[in-house]
């Protein structure tokens, strides 16, 4: 294989890593990010959020 090949290759490679990184990251992170927008949302709607 040449290495210009070998180059496309990794860029490929490490741009589908970067892709699916994201959504790894924030399905780990999502219930500190729910609790935290329903504690800061909950003092500007007439209704508890709980109830959703």
């Amino acid at each position: 294989m040449s290495k210009k090949k070998l180059m496309l290759l990794f860029v490929i490679y490490i741009a589908f890593i970067a892709l699916g990184l994201p959504d790894a990251l924030l399905g780990s992170a999502w219930n500190l990010i729910e609790r935290t927008s329903r504690s800061l949302l909950e003092p500007l709607v007439s209704w508890p959020l709980s109830s959703i």
